[in-house]
């Protein structure tokens, strides 16, 4: 029998730096944070991880039913400091973020310190054909993929 799922409420993101991660989503991509606070004591628990705290922001790009939230743990150190996953690491996930303006998109990242991994490529086929699409890495790993969708087009 198989589990009935009703939405995706959010995606989250493990973050090393929360104010650097609050800019990038709300300088460069003007999401709206919906919600912020910090959760300490008990109700870390769930998480697996001892904790002095967690740090925490919900954001919308415009559909407030689904969210992206960044999370900072409060802890010393971490299993995985310094290790950025190649795209193709099993356990590597990115976003994609359909977009305006693809090369404006990609300075404004460039400027807080997001890496390009590649020049803007146009779609040739499938249903994607004509969008225009990069990729790129932040400072702790995490991919967004994005697309400009061609003229007249306003959905994947």
């Amino acid at each position: 029998m198989s589990v009935k799922v009703k939405q995706v409420h959010h995606v989250g993101l493990t973050v090393s730096d929360f104010s650097r991660h609050k800019k990038l989503f709300e300088d460069v991509f003007s999401f709206k944070l919906f919600f912020e606070d910090v959760m300490t004591g008990p109700p870390t628990s769930c998480t697996g991880v001892k904790t002095d705290g967690i740090d925490f922001a919900f954001y919308s790009a415009g559909d407030p039913s689904v969210m992206i939230e960044i999370c900072h743990f409060k802890e010393s150190g971490s299993d995985s400091e310094g290790v950025v996953k190649r795209t193709s690491d099993v356990g590597c996930s990115h976003f994609a973020f359909v977009v305006e303006d693809i090369k404006g998109t990609i300075q404004k990242m460039q400027a807080v310190g997001v890496k390009l991994l590649s020049e803007p490529i146009t779609m040739t086929e499938g249903p994607g054909k004509g969008t225009l699409v990069t990729w790129m890495r932040d400072w702790d790993g995490h991919s967004y993929e994005l697309c400009q969708l061609p003229e007249g087009v306003t959905a994947l």
